[in-house]
């Protein structure tokens, strides 16, 4: 009811949709001049929605993307060389290395559950390395799923032989208590040594280990 000293609001009219006359509105086709606007409308949200979905998967695909930038930033910039001997006295750019990135993960299959879409993108302009702290023996198919993990890696591309699987009695998918950090920081220091040219970067699970497993 309108307020006290004021007039009343004009009626709002019924609004309903006709389906089986084909008309919109109270009966009349009056808001039948609308339907293509509406329509068109409609269908500019549903390519709006499909664009952001687009973008934001793009985005979802590359978890690692500030790794990533910082990499590429850092490696393609040139370095500047000493004169080459051809009298010009001017200093050549040389191109660095390809970055050595390593990949740490827990089980065979990580690398391409929660991986590969930075693998794709990374072994591009990187040299790849892959770190598995077991064989994934939780269920006694430990060997199947290491040689299942190395054909993976060998798919994915970028790694190359540089696959290391570790076998450790207190590193075992599925373990009752969970993995010791220096018992894992010690393997991860080893990879680290071991790997010529050095590495540049080490790429792991977030701290919540992306699906929340234990050993993640």
């Amino acid at each position: 009811r309108p307020a006290a000293g004021r007039p009343a609001a004009a009626a709002v009219p019924r609004v309903l949709i006709m389906f089986d006359g084909g008309e919109w509105g109270d009966g009349d086709g009056s808001w039948a001049s609308w339907l293509p606007l509406v329509e068109r409308a409609r269908d500019t949200l549903v390519v709006l929605n499909v664009l952001v979905f687009v973008v934001l998967a793009a985005l979802w695909r590359v978890p690692h993307l500030p790794a990533r930038i910082a990499l590429l930033r850092a490696y393609r910039a040139p370095r500047r060389g000493t004169d080459d001997g051809s009298g010009s006295g001017g200093a050549r750019a040389r191109r660095r290395p390809r970055p050595q990135v390593l990949y740490v993960i827990a089980h065979p299959d990580d690398e391409s559950m929660f991986f590969s879409p930075s693998i794709a993108t990374l072994q591009r302009e990187c040299d790849l390395h892959l770190l598995c702290l077991s064989n994934g023996d939780a269920y006694g198919q430990g060997r199947q799923r290491e040689r299942e993990m190395v054909r993976a890696a060998r798919a994915l591309g970028g790694f190359g032989t540089r696959v290391t699987v570790v076998d450790d009695g207190e590193l075992q998918d599925g373990a009752p208590v969970a993995w010791h950090a220096e018992r894992v920081a010690m393997y991860v220091r080893r990879a680290l040594r071991a790997a010529a040219p050095p590495i540049d970067a080490v790429l792991t699970f977030d701290a919540r280990g992306v699906s929340r497993h234990r050993d993640h």
